[in-house]
């Protein structure tokens, strides 16, 4: 099945309610503690000195829970949708539950920009996360290109996003066995994106490309890729 884009950023509001209204809680938590697993397989220390970025941080659910988990570092969430960071900068004013994570604030940023060096984080970052942004950016090595601008020399990546059907059958199938009593709109926003996402092939394509080949990509249960490694 070709890739299929989507939209690059989510602006309806409609589409934000469904996201933040559903329970994503269990692979959130799979994504941090994968995270964990691999800083222990390098050796690394999480610190007061440690800036972590979460990159296409959306409405800030694992931003939150990277900050709760490494309460000593400063985290970052970044993000170009209005109306995700509006909800993500809500929860810090209004969630006691939130704001108490003194080490968690929110940019609003286009990652073009940051892939350009047109940004103040170029070269920050200890560590560089992301869920499920990759497939939403038109040109991928846009994004890669983004990953090299912000981080320090060493910087540790760990990203997860969705992978490419074969089929539009396999997509639905996904859908179904994974969101079966999804609202509408996050069906088909789900769909969008297994047919903008990209296979493991192509995502090596890329980090060869840019210059990252020695970042290991896997294939995650029946609908995920994870891209690690350090600069």
């Amino acid at each position: 099945m070709k890739r299929v884009t989507e939209p690059e950023l989510m602006i309806q509001f409609d589409q934000v309610k469904a996201y933040m209204e559903s329970d994503f809680s269990a692979t959130e938590e799979d994504l941090i503690i994968r995270i964990s697993d691999f800083l222990r397989s390098k050796d690394i220390q999480i610190s007061d000195q440690t800036l972590i970025i979460d990159l296409g941080c959306g409405p800030g659910n694992i931003s939150e829970r990277l900050a709760r988990h490494w309460p000593e570092s400063k985290i970052i969430g970044i993000d170009d949708s209005v109306e995700m960071i509006k909800v993500a900068k809500g929860r810090q004013e209004s969630n006691p539950k939130v704001s108490c994570l003194k080490n968690l604030s929110y940019i609003k940023t286009n990652i073009s920009a940051i892939a350009k060096g047109e940004t103040s984080l170029i070269s920050l970052a200890d560590l560089v996360i992301s869920n499920s942004c990759l497939h939403h950016i038109h040109e991928p090595l846009i994004f890669f290109r983004a990953l090299l601008k912000i981080s320090k020399k060493g910087a540790i990546h760990y990203h997860r996003d969705l992978r490419r059907p074969k089929s539009m059958e396999e997509a639905s199938f996904i859908q179904k066995e994974n969101l079966p009593l999804a609202p509408k709109v996050l069906v088909k926003d789900f769909l969008a994106s297994l047919c903008a996402a990209h296979t493991k092939s192509e995502v090596e394509s890329y980090l060869s490309i840019i210059g990252l080949e020695s970042f290991i990509v896997r294939e995650i249960k029946d609908r995920y890729i994870d891209i690690m490694g350090r600069v």
